[in-house]
């Protein structure tokens, strides 16, 4: 015996699953095809503008507390490297920008927290 709370759908004969598409999704797959072409157009576009690599070491400021450095140079004379000290950790930010000048406004508002951490901007001189 069968019981169901809610009666089996029939689909209408001569209708495949595969047709049913909602409109919302023809729409929404017709919007990955534009946005697949946007950005091979976009990459062409940037391929002729030339880009710049840099590199952006974020540090933590002399006077801030770094638990993480100080359990580092702990763990490094537990494991008898002599002769440690100051260890400081931070991290390194690679990115490619096709103009520098913008690259401290970033650091500033984004990469590094400013009120606790410097940061060093490397641009790399290969051409």
């Amino acid at each position: 015996m069968r019981f169901a709370c809610h009666p089996t759908p029939q689909r209408r004969p001569g209708r495949s699953r595969r047709s049913r598409i909602t409109r919302a999704a023809q729409v929404r797959l017709e919007s990955v095809r534009v946005g697949v072409a946007r950005t091979a157009a976009t990459a062409a576009a940037r391929s002729s503008i030339q880009a710049v690599k840099a590199r952006v070491l974020v540090r933590p400021k002399a006077g801030i507390l770094d638990p993480q450095g100080a359990a580092a140079e702990r763990a490094l004379g537990a494991l008898g490297f002599a002769g440690v000290s100051e260890v400081r950790i931070g991290r390194l930010i690679e990115l490619e920008v096709t103009d520098p000048a913008t690259l401290p406004e970033m650091c500033e508002r984004l990469l590094a927290n400013p009120l606790i951490e410097d940061y060093e901007v490397l641009l790399d001189s290969a051409p």
